[in-house]
């Protein structure tokens, strides 16, 4: 099946239109179809060209919404078991102060 190019063509038009001659000379080739029928001229198709080259990257476009909260995720594995911490409590504030913690141990002074 060929395809078809109808252009509106009128028998007078403003200055410099072309004429139904001029038209099948500019668009046609000798051999094709070209018909006239009630002010229509229909010429087929030509071929497909080769595609273009590749145009420029666009801007990056605007930030879409931030999606639904997924499903939650399994349980992890237990962690290890922790160190335990030992709290000293001094009344008398020079023994407070000649006293050094060692590690995980936390000295307080208090007043009672």
């Amino acid at each position: 099946m060929v395809d078809i190019v109808v252009i509106e063509v009128g028998f007078r038009g403003p200055s410099g239109a072309l004429d139904l001659s001029q038209v099948t000379l500019s668009t046609g080739e000798p051999g094709t179809e070209v018909s006239y029928d009630d002010g229509v001229l229909s010429i087929p198709r030509g071929n497909t060209g080769e595609q273009g080259p590749t145009g420029p990257v666009g801007p990056t476009g605007p930030v879409g919404p931030i999606g639904p909260v997924g499903e939650r995720g399994p349980a992890g594995d237990d962690g290890a078991d922790g160190q335990s911490a030992t709290i000293t409590v001094f009344t008398d504030g020079s023994a407070f102060d000649a006293y050094t913690p060692g590690p995980l141990e936390l000295a307080v002074l208090t007043n009672a």
